[in-house]
C-alpha cells in the first residue's frame, strides 16, 4: 500500500492534531526522512514540516508514523524569537562546526507559563534538497536544552 495514501487517510480522519487545520494534503515531496529518528523517538523516521497558519512563522514537525508526536519548531533565522543569552550570529558561529551551510536549522519550542523556551543544544537540522533530517546534540557550554527565549515585538521595530 502507498505510504503517502495511508498518511493522507490518517490526516483526513483528523488524527494529526497539529496538521489538521494547517495542511490539506500530504505530498511525497513534503516527506522528510530522519533515518536515525530523533532522540527519544528513534523508531520514527517519516516526518513532515507544515506552517501553523494562525501563528506563522511557527511550524510543526509532525511524525507521520505516530499522530501523537508533533513539535512546534521555528527556523533559527527568524524575526520573532531569539535565545536570551546568545545572538543568532553567535549561535550560528557555534553551529557552523557541526552543521552544513546547505541545511536549514530549526529550534524546537516549548510554551509554558507565558514563557517560551528553545532547544539550542539539539537543533533540528533539515536538508530540503535531499529530504533528510537529523537532530545533533552539540556539546557546548553556552547551549541549553531549555534556553529562555526573547520574543521580539515586530510592530515596535517597524514603528521605530
Amino acid at each position: 500500500m502507498d505510504k503517502i495514501k495511508v498518511y493522507q487517510d490518517v490526516l483526513n480522519e483528523g488524527h494529526y492534531k497539529l496538521l489538521s487545520d494547517n495542511l490539506e494534503t500530504i505530498k511525497e515531496d513534503d516527506l522528510l526522512s530522519f533515518e536515525e529518528g530523533i532522540p527519544g523517538f528513534e523508531d520514527l523516521s517519516d516526518f513532515i514540516i507544515a506552517p501553523i497558519k494562525s501563528y506563522e512563522p511557527f511550524m510543526v514537525l509532525q511524525s507521520l508514523q505516530n499522530p501523537d508526536i508533533g513539535m512546534i519548531i521555528l527556523p533559527v533565522k527568524n524575526n520573532h524569537l531569539n535565545p536570551a543569552e546568545l545572538s543568532i550570529d553567535d549561535l550560528l558561529n557555534i553551529y557552523k562546526n557541526y552543521i552544513s551551510k546547505e541545511d536549514t536549522i530549526y529550534f524546537i519550542c516549548r510554551f509554558s507559563n507565558k514563557q517560551v523556551t528553545i532547544n539550542t543544544k539539539a537543533p533540528l537540522v533539515v536538508n530540503h534538497s535531499s529530504k533528510t533530517g537529523y537532530q545533533p546534540i552539540i556539546d557546548h557550554d553556552n547551549l541549553k536544552t531549555n534556553d529562555d527565549a526573547n520574543l521580539k515585538n515586530i510592530e515596535e521595530e517597524v514603528a521605530s
